[in-house]
């Protein structure tokens, strides 16, 4: 029964960490795109404070004696996508 709880934790934890990597690429992604320079700053300073936060979530991990994933799961395809769009619409206009 204690299993449960920790592998409940273990989840919540690896979904949290998940979150900030991908979260950091959106942003990262968002730079790349951006032409004003003090905005493309403001949008990489995010993005580490992303890796800084997963970073936290990979120490959790580590404490729980958990691997910590090599990359961000594939979903941030399917979460990184407006990014894309955006800049498809913007080439188009």
């Amino acid at each position: 029964m204690a299993e449960t709880p920790r592998k409940e934790t273990i989840e919540v934890v690896l979904k949290n960490w998940r979150a900030e990597v991908e979260t950091a690429q959106v942003y990262r992604d968002l730079a790349a795109r951006e032409s004003d320079e003090k905005r493309k700053g403001i949008l990489i300073r995010m993005a580490e404070a992303e890796d800084r936060h997963a970073r936290r979530w990979e120490q959790k991990l580590r404490e729980m004696g958990e691997p910590v994933p090599a990359r961000a799961s594939r979903t941030c395809r399917n979460f990184c996508a407006p990014a894309r769009w955006k800049k498809k619409r913007t080439l188009a206009r």
